[in-house]
């Protein structure tokens, strides 16, 4: 049972007032858009969302014109494009390689690549640079997911009678990843993870 004096402690902290924002200007937008981009890589769009949510509190507690105030985070976000701490065709090419080795579907992977605000041009670059450097993108990507959620042949049981039990959940599975069914059907249908590698080897 909570003590009456750990109650008391408790209230203070649910009530303790946050910190009024910071009035905005160009500088504190430059200093909270460099701070932010070494600790989470962002396109540019992501970015202006960000530092937009920090104006807007500013605005509703200090007053002021939010206009005027996006217009100082438009000319911030092209200040560090030109700088080239912004760069909006490399890292929908290096998020897209992340999530790819993460085991992401080309539909996954344009679709998260699409929410961070990517023009469908710097999508479709991404995507078609991974066609280049790697054999069957799809292929490798959909026996990353199924090794890492050990579906089909990665499964812990190698039952061939629990592994036909549970062939449909993996396959909704794969397919809620964004895979196509002939690709689910390769990988799950595989008896073992060596043949599974067999089939990238004979891509090559």
């Amino acid at each position: 049972m909570m003590r009456h004096d750990d109650k008391q402690a408790d209230s203070g902290r649910r009530t303790r007032t946050r910190r009024p924002p910071k009035r905005i200007t160009e500088p504190y937008l430059e200093r909270s858009a460099v701070h932010y981009l070494r600790r989470y890589p962002a396109p540019s769009a992501h970015l202006h969302q960000v530092l937009m949510r920090r104006v807007r509190r500013s605005v509703a507690y200090h007053g002021g014109d939010l206009a005027e105030e996006e217009a100082k985070v438009r000319k911030v976000v092209a200040e560090l494009c030109d700088r080239g701490l912004l760069d909006d065709a490399f890292f929908a090419r290096a998020r897209a390689e992340e999530l790819h080795r993460r085991g992401s579907s080309q539909r996954a992977i344009r679709s998260k690549l699409t929410a961070k605000g990517l023009s469908r041009d710097l999508v479709d670059d991404a995507l078609a640079a991974l066609q280049e450097s790697t054999t069957d993108p799809e292929l490798v990507a959909a026996i990353r997911y199924a090794t890492r959620r050990r579906l089909g042949p990665f499964a812990a049981s190698s039952d061939v009678e629990q592994r036909r039990s549970r062939r449909q959940k993996d396959l909704a599975a794969m397919a809620r990843a964004g895979f196509a069914f002939g690709v689910c059907c390769r990988v799950l249908d595989a008896p073992d993870p060596e043949s599974v590698e067999a089939l990238v080897e004979d891509r090559w």
